[in-house]
């Protein structure tokens, strides 16, 4: 068993089994406040993160770069990663792969302008309730709107919304996202275990929350372990959450993500969090086991960043 605190900040790295050819991050940030400023009024301010580090740093072969609140809607740093990325080999000589998952002003959008992003590499559009957009919207009912706005805009480019929201505006919301996959075949994934936490496992959040991911309107993103610790609490705690959400639907719709560089996202400051992705990764191995932690890895996110 890995060597791991309760911050993931270590880990026996010799006994680390490496990733299955194929295998995809779809959560990581990159951050260069030099040449792609931050939002005067972000709520927090990383410093620079690079690609290169990325790829030194983490196991996967293949990358999602998520766009971050201090970039606003700016996605120009994400598509030079993607770029970057696309053009860098494994270790054993390897293509790699990348997408993106974007913030957008789609009132300054055109739908040309979001094909030709479409060929760039993205793939998604986030929703996040402190992002440059959804901050200013007012009540669940706006962003309801707001939802299915954008929905009916990316859908036909074959697009997911990725959605940063508590857990209990995905309960709420349910109604819609169902009816949406219905229409118009959109999909969802939620960042970070739906943020749920290890005292919602078989509550009713967390029963929605299965039923959402087994109708095929959801995947999970099994993400942010470490964020969904309470005082007290273990990273064991959260493997009966963790392995309830990989596991719905047979498996197949989860996918997983680093979130590497583990930026302290409020009180307007520059830190990280020391975490060991491997660490995580070997955790997860564990709870999943082989056949789950490749579907989670390479299958589902292949076919989920097409």
């Amino acid at each position: 068993m890995p060597m791991i605190s309760r911050n993931m900040s270590s880990c026996d790295c010799q006994s680390f089994k490496p990733f299955p050819p194929g295998s995809w991050d779809t959560h990581l940030h990159t951050f260069d406040p030099v040449k792609h400023p931050y939002d005067a009024d972000s709520p927090y301010f990383p410093p620079e993160r690079t690609v290169q580090q990325a790829l030194a740093r983490l196991p996967a072969d293949n990358y999602v770069f998520v766009m971050a609140m201090p970039e606003g809607t700016r996605p120009a740093n994400v598509l030079e990663s993607v770029v970057s990325v696309n053009k860098a080999l494994t270790n054993d000589g390897r293509h790699r792969q990348s997408r993106a998952t974007v913030v957008l002003d789609f009132d300054n959008t055109t739908d040309a302008q979001l094909s030709e992003l479409h060929e760039q590499g993205v793939r998604s559009v986030r929703i996040h309730t402190k992002g440059a957009v959804t901050r200013e919207l007012s009540g669940d009912a706006a962003l309801e709107h707001y939802i299915e706005t954008v929905a009916r805009r990316v859908a036909p480019l074959g697009w997911t919304l990725d959605g940063q929201l508590p857990a209990a505006q995905w309960v709420k919301f349910a109604p819609l996202l169902k009816k949406l996959n219905r229409e118009i075949g959109i999909e969802f994934v939620a960042d970070h275990h739906f943020y749920l936490k290890a005292t919602d496992y078989l509550s009713q959040t967390y029963t929605t929350i299965i039923d959402l991911i087994e109708s095929g309107v959801v995947y999970t993103k099994i993400s942010g372990l470490t964020q969904r610790l309470d005082p007290g609490q273990q990273l064991e705690d959260m493997e009966p959450v963790s392995k309830g959400l990989a596991s719905a639907a047979c498996g197949n719709r989860a996918v997983y993500g680093s979130d590497w560089p583990h930026v302290v996202s409020s009180g307007g400051g520059s830190e990280t969090k020391t975490v060991d992705e491997k660490a995580e990764a070997m955790l997860y191995r564990q709870w999943f086991g082989e056949e789950l932690f490749r579907k989670i890895l390479v299958d589902n996110p292949a076919k989920l960043y097409a």
